[in-house]
């Protein structure tokens, strides 16, 4: 079913797209937010997308069809109050789902090149019984899908955008996005290794006795797997690290000085049903920056004129 889409000053039927989640609480605003400052910089229209469910509730009161319907038109008049007080010449449309709330975004998403989506809040078992919202649509959305703390402001912008890489062999198209994306911003590329050993008393004692040896060898990792890739793009300032600790510390810990972090959603198989890590659905709950998942593809799918190996490094 094609989602119910209404348009208040769309006029170029071939326009891009910027759809954002809205669910009429505060869930939503961060995410609202960097969607219409996205879609201002970009001169995109902004999709409004809100699912309501498809089944009257007979309890504590009965609710009619048209009660959800007009519940479903207040949350996203809202929304588009809150949009254009943002950004107030953004072109606005809304789009209205029933059912599912994964798949009622990810249909109403459409065209658009990017779905931006608030944090999931839910924990213990209200998580277990109504799923992780978020962190499905983020892992089955064809395009890339951004999902942003509640409290998101974008003031006081860092000019950082966070990269972790846990090993040489790392997808291209993570690398060419974050790389792109420190470029567009005019950003500095921080680039993060993590290690710690697998058990405690083997890196208790690593950290006392060879500590400097681990960080330059992460160093060295992160210099070589670079180096084409800085060459590619000379304008872009890269900062490395090599820090002890797992990586969902170390890169939350980093995430409160950028203005983004990107993850990838690796390719879905037969050995792979999860496409997001565990670290990256970590980030999704706990970073404090807008974390950006990027989709994994083919080689052929990046820039003309590059040679990859198997670990994604560029070969000249």
């Amino acid at each position: 079913m094609s989602p119910e889409v209404r348009s208040e000053h769309r006029t170029d039927p071939a326009a891009e797209v910027v759809a954002v989640g809205v669910d009429g609480t505060a869930r939503s605003l961060g995410a609202i937010r960097y969607a219409a400052d996205v879609a201002a910089r970009e001169g995109s229209v902004l999709r409004l997308v809100h699912v309501s469910p498809s089944y009257v509730p007979m309890a504590p009161l009965p609710l009619t069809l048209t009660d959800l319907r007009s519940a479903a038109e207040d949350v996203l008049a809202a929304a588009r109050s809150d949009a254009l007080e943002r950004q107030p010449d953004l072109l606005i449309e809304t789009a209205h789902e029933t059912g599912s709330r994964v798949t009622g975004l990810l249909r109403g998403t459409g065209t658009a090149h990017l779905l931006v989506l608030g944090r999931e809040t839910r924990t213990g078992v209200d998580r277990m019984v109504a799923g992780a919202t978020t962190a499905a649509v983020a892992a089955r959305t064809p395009v890339r899908a951004v999902v942003v703390p509640e409290g998101w402001s974008g003031a006081g912008g860092h000019g950082r955008v966070l990269l972790g890489v846990k090993r040489p062999a790392v997808s291209p198209h993570l690398l060419s996005r974050a790389f792109e994306f420190a470029r567009e911003r005019g950003a500095t590329l921080v680039v993060v290794h993590a290690w710690r050993m697998p058990d405690a008393y083997s890196d208790l004692i690593a950290q006392r006795v060879r500590p400097e040896e681990w960080r330059d060898e992460g160093l060295r990792m992160l210099t070589s797997l670079l180096a084409p890739w800085r060459a590619e793009y000379p304008d872009v300032q890269v900062e490395l690290h090599a820090e002890h600790g797992t990586p969902t510390e170390v890169l939350v810990r980093h995430s409160a000085a950028v203005d983004v972090v990107v993850v990838l959603r690796r390719r879905r198989d037969a050995g792979r049903i999860w496409p997001l890590g565990n670290v990256a659905r970590s980030l999704l709950r706990f970073s404090e920056a807008p974390v950006e998942v990027v989709p994994d593809g083919s080689v052929d799918d990046l820039m003309p004129g590059l040679v990859l190996e198997e670990g994604g490094q560029i070969l000249r």
